[in-house]
């Protein structure tokens, strides 16, 4: 059996107003939804059903589609408003969407509930309103001109129906313009109506300030009867544009103690606040509210409140510092002392005394057995007194990065009053470099020296260094394997691990003119911290130039052709071109039946310098010729 015609849509489109209508009220939490906008909804989602020729007297716009409807997929979101209302002739409403992907459709649906007509008037609409769509071009779609089943160019206004739409297949990129207008208004009252828009880009935007329970804080954590508290709480807003005037009040036990009024861009937190001196001991509830007389179209209207139990008492102590969070800047620091204040709050003396609760990292909660110290922990206190007391944390250098929460008690011993407190060392990621080199490295004069040094990491965290070197006088100085290039003299050592190290390579080269042997120099190698906080280290490197030996040996005499038995002295230039000072001691090879007869003692050329070094040789009369060795050693 096949069930068709109206007596089956008829109750499955009622379904289906009914899933909508429950949308909207219970998952969109939008109060007293109007009908039209069911219907407009309805609508935005049909169907088409077989050839494109909505809309017709068969399927009118369409085929029900709740998912369509209600959540579309792809990029394409759903936008509605059903709060706006037309007055007069000539009204207009304007919404505008930025469409960012060009594959899309653009839909958009009009309806309202229209006033009552008279059946002896030619026209059954009493309030004609009018749909218009502009695309970013320019190009303007009119409600209901439709043409194989979408929106086309041109027409005429719509003046018979109370339900208008327009449908662009393919919706380009850039800013569309949706307008609401009230062509002619016939009716004795405002005419509310509905308008839904599907389509990249779309989306319901409408603000939600709202109060941040979890926010609401007393400046004392318990305050006392009589005591002028600062309040403060966060309102933020989670809505998608900006709202202005929101009006705020701030209520003790349902009672109104002031208001504010703030402005909020989407997602933005603002934080109000408030003096308030309480009168009665006991817990309280505080109240913050939000939009308190409903004037703001808000996404959800069920946040608006927020609320806090606080304690209030009466006599007892107060404690504060004037600085309760202190930041760690030095990773050598292994104390950290605090300065703070206990006071009778009472108007008679009391016996007060202050205890340490520990230590614990606020972000995991973990404790530290580190030592906490008070220099002093009873007092004996008139009304309205204070006293001091120095706490001093002993900690790691440095500890792990993060802030630690020092938990005191300020007790009246007298009235069994306890007063919570707790002052914060806040530790960030702290450098801590230290360098592994050889108390003297030799360098050549004449070449490029390398060698390494160790940089090892001992911060709290993983943290990077910029490295810098100064070279002596004349030389260059620089990073092998760190640098932007190999011999630059600046680099970046990267993230080392805690407690890691890294090999630096570094090469030296000497200048042009010879430096003499046993030189010391002094390389400067400058270390900064790549942290927020940068630290900085000076480490010398020594230098000691190394012993280069080169002589330079010229004949200055001129010798011809010589007998067998010549006797001949010869005249050598020495030049030291080392950069040391050279004891020489010569020896000669000679050929066949020639000898030495002097210029064989030993001498000395200072570094730099030079000498005349006379050689007498005779032939024996059967001398011959050959090549003569000269060989001048050094120890």
């Amino acid at each position: 059996m096949e069930y068709t015609g109206t007596s089956m849509a008829t109750p499955n489109a009622a379904g289906a107003a009914v899933l909508v209508r429950e949308y909207l009220t219970e998952i969109a939490l939008r109060p007293s939804p109007q009908g039209a906008l069911v219907k407009a909804l309805l609508v935005l989602g049909a169907e088409d059903i077989g050839s494109r020729n909505i809309p017709n007297n068969n399927e009118g716009w369409g085929r029900i589609n709740l998912e369509n409807s209600l959540a579309p997929s792809g990029n394409r979101g759903i936008w509605v408003d059903d709060r706006s209302v037309m007055s007069n002739s000539g009204s207009v409403k304007t919404y505008t969407f930025e469409v960012e992907q060009a594959s899309f459709s653009f839909k958009a649906v009009l309806t309202w509930s229209d006033e009552r007509g008279s059946r002896l008037s030619s026209s059954q609409l009493v309030n004609d309103l009018d749909l218009e769509v502009e695309a970013p071009d320019g190009t303007l779609y009119l409600g209901n001109v439709f043409a194989s089943g979408s929106s086309q160019v041109g027409g005429t206004r719509d003046t018979v129906n109370n339900l208008e739409v327009v449908l662009v297949d393919v919706a380009s990129v850039g800013t569309w313009t949706v307008r609401v207008k009230d062509a002619s208004h016939g009716g004795s009252r405002s005419q509310p109506f509905a308008i839904a828009i599907s389509g990249n880009g779309v989306n319901d935007l409408r603000p939600d300030p709202t109060p941040v329970e979890a926010s609401i804080t007393t400046a004392t954590p318990i305050p006392q009867v009589g005591e002028s508290v600062l309040l403060s709480a966060h309102i933020e807003n989670l809505g998608n544009v900006a709202v202005e005037n929101v009006l705020v009040h701030f209520k003790v036990d349902d009672n109104l103690i002031d208001s504010s009024t703030i402005n909020l861009n989407p997602a933005e937190i603002s934080t109000v606040f408030w003096y308030w001196t309480p009168t009665n001991a006991g817990n309280v509830t505080v109240t913050i509210e939000v939009d308190p007389l409903g004037e703001i179209d808000e996404i959800r209207e069920n946040n608006n409140i927020a609320t806090k139990i606080v304690g209030v008492t009466t006599p007892g102590v107060r404690m504060s510092s004037s600085s309760s969070t202190i930041i760690l800047l030095d990773s050598e620091q292994t104390a950290t002392s605090w300065q703070v204040n206990i006071t009778n709050t009472a108007l008679i003396q009391t016996n007060a005394s202050i205890t340490a609760n520990g230590v614990q990292r606020q972000s995991d909660g973990l404790s530290f057995s580190w030592y906490v110290g008070l220099s002093e922990t009873g007092f004996i206190l008139d009304g309205g007194q204070s006293a001091l007391s120095n706490v001093t944390v002993i900690h790691p250098s440095p500890p792990d990065p993060g802030t630690y929460v020092i938990s005191l008690t300020g007790i009246d011993n007298d009235n069994s009053i306890n007063f919570p407190y707790e002052i914060m060392l806040e530790v960030p990621d702290l450098a801590k470099a230290r360098v592994s080199f050889p108390p003297i490295v030799a360098v050549s004069p004449v070449l490029q020296t390398n060698f390494s040094v160790e940089l090892f990491n001992e911060g709290n965290a993983d943290i990077g260094y910029n490295l810098f070197l100064d070279s002596p006088t004349g030389w260059q100085a620089g990073f092998t394997d760190l640098g932007a290039q190999p011999g630059a003299p600046s680099a970046s050592s990267g993230a080392i691990v805690r407690d890691g190290s890294l090999q630096v390579g570094i090469s030296v080269s000497p200048p042009v003119s010879m430096v003499r042997a046993g030189s010391n120099l002094s390389l400067n190698l400058h270390i900064i911290s790549q942290t927020e906080n940068s630290e900085s280290w000076t480490e010398v490197v020594n230098l000691r130039v190394g012993v280069y030996e080169d002589l330079e040996i010229s004949l200055e005499s001129t010798v011809g052709m010589l007998r067998p038995d010549s006797s001949v002295n010869l005249q050598f230039s020495v030049f030291n071109e080392g950069n040391s000072d050279l004891t020489l001691t010569p020896s000669i090879q000679l050929p066949g039946g020639w000898s030495v007869t002097s210029g064989m003692n030993t001498f000395s050329v200072d570094y730099g310098d030079g000498h005349n070094w006379l050689v007498g040789i005779v032939g024996n009369g059967q001398a011959v010729g050959g090549v003569m060795t000269l060989v001048l050693s050094s120890p």
